[in-house]
């Protein structure tokens, strides 16, 4: 437990989780001021502008209608939720990696060599 590869380990894991969480939580925001700038057009009253203004107030409805995402390999959204994800899917496969460790390993015949 004491050894300068477990406390790097520990150090690079943690650096790791603090960037994917912060990635997270400015996704979430992005999300949020999406939503937010939707209800906002949505809200105003729109319809007694001059019909120039009426225009990009149709084209920032339309606009809304489709939430912008902060993107990670542009397949998963960053946000709380995929942040959690993940986090239950690494301490899964540690808890899996610790208990084959305490098992002694896979044996030959179980790596299927």
């Amino acid at each position: 437990m004491k050894s300068p590869e477990f406390l790097n380990s520990v150090v690079f894991f943690m650096a790791e989780g603090m960037e994917l969480f912060l990635f997270a939580v400015f996704g979430e925001r992005v999300a949020t001021e999406s939503r937010a700038m939707a209800d906002a057009a949505y809200c105003a009253s729109w319809w007694r502008l001059p019909p120039r203004y009426r225009v990009y107030f149709g084209l920032m409805i339309q606009r809304a209608q489709r939430p912008c995402y902060l993107k990670a390999a542009n397949w998963l959204n960053c946000s709380l939720e995929s942040y959690m994800t993940v986090l239950r899917a690494s301490f899964s496969m540690m808890a899996l990696l610790q208990n084959i460790n305490e098992k002694g390993g896979l044996g030959l015949e179980q790596e299927g060599v």
